[in-house]
């Protein structure tokens, strides 16, 4: 029995607006001292590139490079769909990205299956921080619940297991709800 007790709320939709907000809110019990922020949800100007490479690792390097160069505010989502990847040489590649920009600055969170809830709300808090991290990598446990403001876009290396997968990261490259295609993509990098 939780009554009386505060504990986290996570909810996300994409299509509640207005009064069924409110209602919403109301069912969860949400009250003014709790945050709720909501936003609207354009998916409209989001690119999809596709560049073919003998090592995929590399290629996803040298994008995300050129994306975080001259930037230091924005951020980026890399996913593959390997823990051990996500953990080892996708993060290692990250890494060597940021260390190729101007401002050499900005930490790499990862986000796997086996990320316990608070090490995942950590992590999102830090994406979404003006000083915090700069990329997040990770496999499709970070498709529902990463969205940042400052993420205009998606790394993917190797191809997603399902179409729901592709759908949740392709939803990844507008958080800043800018209508410019040259800023807002998802790159799939293949082999």
């Amino acid at each position: 029995d939780i009554s009386g007790k505060r504990v986290p709320v996570l909810a996300m939709t994409a299509t509640l607006r207005g009064k069924h907000l409110d209602e919403m809110t109301s069912k969860l019990g949400i009250t003014d001292d709790y945050k709720l922020m909501t936003g609207p949800m354009n998916r409209r100007s989001i690119a999809i590139r596709v560049s073919f490479a003998a090592k995929p690792n590399k290629s996803m390097q040298d994008a995300l490079a050129k994306q975080l160069d001259g930037h230091p505010r924005k951020k980026r989502l890399v996913y593959v769909t390997a823990k051990n990847a996500a953990e080892g040489c996708i993060r290692d590649n990250a890494e060597k990205a940021i260390a190729r920009t101007k401002s050499n600055e900005g930490d790499i969170s990862v986000i796997t299956g086996d990320s316990g809830l608070m090490e995942k709300i950590y992590d999102v808090n830090q994406f979404n921080s003006e000083g915090g991290s700069r990329v997040i990598v990770g496999t499709e446990a970070c498709n529902c619940g990463v969205s940042s403001v400052l993420c205009n876009g998606a790394e993917r290396v190797g191809m997603p297991r399902n179409l729901l997968d592709l759908s949740q990261e392709h939803g990844r490259g507008n958080r800043t709800n800018s209508d410019s295609r040259n800023e807002n993509e998802y790159h799939l990098h293949l082999s």
